[in-house]
């Protein structure tokens, strides 16, 4: 550990963990958005709402069974025509919440844990935590994002605030437009 850097791995780890909890928690607000937006569109009770919603099995595929059900609330535009503002609203959060999620993926699947740099020789020179695709799920052969420091944690936690608060007043915007159809 550097000599100018006061804090125990442990304490390291501990902010680590915290900032990953955060990511955790905000992850889980966001999907109960949208389970909110399915249930204000299917105008179901919820019961019924989440057998749908939860029978679909990744969060990936919960949003884009959202994002087909939207598409019955704000048709496509006729041709030629420019996409309303709920449309194009929806297509941004929707591509927000897209970019994110290999993020969020890495944070629920994904070991966690002190790397260590060697550099200049020695081998304590840079000590950090993060959350990283384990070498074994490397070995697929596909890109991994990743690894995530805390750092990283602190801009997703930001990103995801955003991402909460425009999917909500989106969603508190839905009963409206359901209703006149």
């Amino acid at each position: 550990m550097r000599d100018n850097n006061p804090q125990t791995i442990q304490e390291m780890g501990d902010e680590f963990m915290r900032f990953l909890g955060m990511c955790i928690t905000e992850w889980a607000q966001i999907e109960e958005e949208l389970f909110e937006s399915c249930h204000a569109i299917l105008r179901t009770k919820k019961e019924h709402t989440a057998i749908i919603y939860y029978r679909t099995p990744t969060l990936a595929s919960r949003l884009e069974l959202v994002s087909e059900l939207i598409t019955t609330v704000f048709p496509l535009p006729k041709s030629g025509d420019h996409p309303s503002l709920e449309r194009r609203t929806w297509k941004e959060i929707h591509d927000d919440f897209e970019r994110l999620l290999p993020e969020r993926n890495l944070l629920a699947h994904s070991p966690v844990g002190p790397t260590i740099t060697n550099t200049n020789g020695d081998w304590l020179n840079d000590i950090r935590y993060e959350s990283y695709t384990h070498r074994n799920e490397r070995m697929r052969g596909k890109s991994a994002k990743g690894p995530m420091t805390l750092e990283d944690l602190r801009k997703h936690i930001s990103s995801l605030v955003s991402l909460w608060s425009r999917l909500r007043t989106f969603r508190h915007a839905l009963p409206a437009h359901v209703a006149k159809l």
